[in-house]
């Protein structure tokens, strides 16, 4: 059984997804606990 992977969307995806990760990574300390908490409800 194979699925088909669209390699372009998955490309595109990670190029959204890197500066995401690297703002979390920095703006998590100045954030408060309280407001991280209430934004992966």
């Amino acid at each position: 059984m194979k699925i088909k992977l669209e390699w372009q969307l998955v490309f595109w995806m990670t190029i959204g997804g890197i500066p995401g990760i690297i703002s979390a990574v920095y703006l998590s300390p100045i954030i408060p606990a309280n407001i991280i908490k209430i934004s992966f409800r």
